[in-house]
């Protein structure tokens, strides 16, 4: 019986060409919007906590809770030296744990003979420029080698401000750990390129071979680990937690998403933007749909009215009815999916730039990583708006008298 349903609504479907072709179109665009935006926010959300986790967080950091909470360029918030020596032994003995590095957050003036200007930075390990960073970042330059101690990387609006370039020396001027007002000279070894162009005016990373110096201090403000598995995370964070309870380290340990609170926000933000869509195009479906079905039905009130005087059921005139509009919606997301599928490759072949965000020069690629799921959650929402919509012709038949269905234009 169902068969014969099914086949007597897919008749109607492609009987009413017009309304069925515009219903479809309808569906297409809409799992097309809703799967490239998905497409979109994935790709966003992948590169972008690959560039945090590999450029500026971890995957785990060690601090005090000072540091965390209140400032993090004091260096009274300096983990004690002993601290770090332990806290790294251990992490050595843990086999998830891909590569960490300690950092020194600092700030002050670096200049020339000419000028000087602000800087804010931190002292870094030579090493995390091959096991830390997913790109470089020396844009012009190198980035400073372990054997040149007094190495610096500083952004090229930073160097444009000093108008000095690369292997040119400067005077980096910073407060100690005692309160007495500390210079070095260093050498600029790369030009650093950011993304924001107000923290480009300020952006230094210094071989940490030469905090020791400058700081009169072995102490650190950060521990950050790289773990070889994200889904790791939770696990090392539980014995690392073990192992600073039992020591009473005067530190604290947080991840990921503890630390990428912009990141957490923005995300946050599209999913919200993206279910508003969801919403709105959801709405303009079961509008549209509604009146295809309904118009198309009530050209074949008589028709419908004809099958009730030769007994049959309303609940199969209501199937009928439910039909063709589940085959609409199968039809409008299975091309809309092809579609999806085949702008996304053409996009991401293609390397389409994007402006440049609000404060910054730098274009990006458009990119779309559609993700399976999504599709099918995309589909299954089309599915039951089509049934949703399916349900007020239907209604509108079922209540029609026989007298009056005939007498229906």
């Amino acid at each position: 019986m169902i068969h014969k349903i099914v086949k007597f609504s897919l008749r109607n479907v492609f009987r009413n060409k017009r309304r069925t072709l515009l219903t479809i179109s309808i569906f297409v665009v809409s799992f097309m919007i809703l799967a490239l935006y998905s497409g979109y926010i994935n790709n966003t959300k992948k590169y972008w906590k690959i560039s945090l986790i590999h450029g500026e967080y971890g995957h785990l950091q060690i601090a005090s809770k000072a540091f965390f909470d209140d400032d993090q360029y004091s260096l009274d918030n300096l983990i004690p030296a002993e601290v770090v020596k332990k806290l790294s032994q251990s992490l050595e003995q843990l086999e998830q744990v891909e590569y960490f590095t300690t950092r020194v957050f600092i700030s002050g003036f670096i200049g020339n003979e000419e000028r000087s200007k602000v800087f804010v930075g931190s002292a870094r390990a030579a090493s995390e420029n091959e096991d830390f960073y997913y790109t470089n970042p020396a844009t012009i330059g190198t980035f400073y080698s372990k054997d040149e101690k007094y190495g610096v990387v500083i952004g090229k609006s930073l160097a444009d401000a000093l108008n000095v370039k690369v292997n040119d020396k400067l005077l980096l001027m910073a407060n100690s750990a005692l309160g007495s007002l500390e210079a070095i000279e260093v050498q600029v070894t790369g030009l650093s390129k950011q993304l924001i162009r107000e923290q480009e005016k300020v952006f230094l990373i210094l071989n940490d071979e030469a905090i020791e110096e400058l700081t009169f201090s072995q102490g650190r403000h950060n521990i950050v680990i790289l773990l070889s598995d994200i889904n790791e995370t939770q696990n090392v964070a539980r014995q690392l937690q073990t192992i600073i309870d039992e020591n009473h380290f005067p530190v604290e340990l947080r991840t990921l998403d503890q630390l990428a609170q912009l990141f957490n926000q923005v995300m946050d933000s599209y999913q919200r933007n993206y279910i508003i869509a969801l919403t709105v195009l959801s709405l303009i479906i079961v509008l549209s749909l509604i009146n295809t079905m309904y118009m198309s039905i009530t050209d074949r009130m008589r028709e419908f009215t004809t099958l009730k005087t030769i007994g049959i059921s309303n609940s199969i005139i209501f199937l009928v009815i439910l039909f063709e509009g589940i085959e609409i919606a199968l039809f409008g997301t299975a091309i809309g999916a092809g579609c999806a599928f085949g702008i996304s490759e053409l996009i991401n072949a293609n390397m389409f730039m994007m402006p440049p965000p609000p404060g910054t020069d730098q274009s990006f690629p458009l990119r779309v990583m559609l993700d399976p799921p999504i599709y099918g959650l995309i589909g299954a929402s089309l599915f039951f708006i089509s049934i949703v919509a399916s349900l007020v012709p239907a209604y509108s038949v079922l209540r029609k008298e026989i007298q009056a269905g005939f007498h229906a234009s």
